[in-house]
């Protein structure tokens, strides 16, 4: 038996990467190891490293610092799905909330299609696709998320069309990686 893996990791952050902050104290650099995406955050006023993370086999599709310069959102490539997290900077160092949204059901799959920084939250909005093996619907919902606590709540949803969600898609992925 041969058993055939492909991985599409579309326009995702590759090698080496730096992100500095709105406010030029610091510096986000993204690499890559083996199948895994690093992060660090380095000040560069001390040039101490505050904090490194490693996202485990997920690419990095998207980093975004916040006009605060105390948040990063990044968008991470899962299996048929895409899901923003956000990284905060607190009085103990920074920390790593996931916002995926929350959807009953099986054959659920999503994908970032709007990032929006506000004063102090961001709004994610996600393409949802629930498939059923019958019929697929499509939805987009939209979440308020507390970049402090990581606390989403659920600002709209609503039903759209299969190519509504497919142009939300490409709208916001042609955003990503530049």
């Amino acid at each position: 038996m041969v058993i055939f893996v492909a991985f599409s990791y579309g326009n995702s952050i590759a090698g080496y990467h730096e992100y500095v902050s709105p406010n030029k104290l610091y510096l986000a650099q993204v690499s890559i190891r083996d199948t895994d995406s690093i992060l660090i955050v380095k000040n560069q006023k001390t040039g101490a490293i505050e904090a490194s993370m490693t996202i485990l086999l997920t690419p990095i599709l998207h980093l975004q610092w916040s006009p605060d310069s105390r948040s990063i959102v990044l968008v991470q490539h899962l299996a048929r799905s895409s899901l923003a997290s956000i990284i905060n900077h607190q009085s103990d160092g920074w920390v790593k909330y996931d916002c995926e949204p929350k959807i009953d059901g099986d054959n659920i799959h999503f994908f970032v299609v709007g990032i929006k920084f506000l004063k102090k939250s961001l709004l994610i909005s996600y393409g949802i696709s629930k498939d059923n093996n019958v019929t697929a619907d499509f939805q987009r919902y939209a979440y308020d998320v507390n970049c402090q606590t990581g606390m989403m709540t659920l600002t709209s949803a609503t039903s759209i069309t299969l190519d509504a969600f497919i142009k939300l898609r490409k709208k916001e992925e042609s955003n990503w990686i530049k």
